[in-house]
């Protein structure tokens, strides 16, 4: 029996930026949908001055989008309600320009009650202490601050 087609669905990334996502164990870099002309606005980075679109398989589709939210547009209520960078055209989703947030959560604290709106978030750091003594007893190598940020290496290929 001859391998099924997927469908195919157009995603376009709402941003002036190349976004990471993964599905399928498989890395993958969403091209900037739109980008900034000489003149400084924003326009498509696709023929005509349309949004750039990017082919996905349709069961990729959600789990590209979940991946990348606006941060602090979650509905704490409803944790499927955010705003998102990627929006696919089949779905007549939004797919206007639209860039990430500087909010380092993905929840939406004017949604909340009096008491979680004043909680502060906590900085931590970006990435896990190295054990000397671990890395002896294992004998392998541990892991680098930069291999913990991009451990898949995923823009390393991508010219935009």
């Amino acid at each position: 029996m001859a391998g099924v087609m997927p469908r195919i669905v157009n995603a376009v990334n709402r941003t002036t930026g190349p976004l990471d996502a993964m599905f399928d164990g498989q890395p993958v870099v969403i091209p900037a949908g739109y980008k900034i002309a000489e003149d400084g606005s924003v326009v498509g980075a696709g023929p005509g001055g349309e949004p750039l679109t990017y082919p996905l398989p349709y069961f990729a589709a959600e789990m590209v989008k979940r991946q990348n939210p606006q941060m602090g547009t979650e509905d704490p209520g409803n944790p499927r309600d955010f705003e998102c960078l990627i929006g696919i055209k089949e779905w007549e989703d939004d797919i206007s320009h639209l860039e990430q947030s500087d909010a380092i959560e993905r929840l939406d604290r004017e949604l909340m009650d009096d008491e979680a709106q004043s909680a502060k978030p906590r900085e931590t750091s970006m990435g896990r202490k190295r054990a000397r003594d671990k890395k002896k007893k294992r004998g392998g190598r541990a892991h680098s601050d930069a291999n913990l940020r991009n451990p898949m290496g995923i823009r390393a290929n991508y010219e935009g």
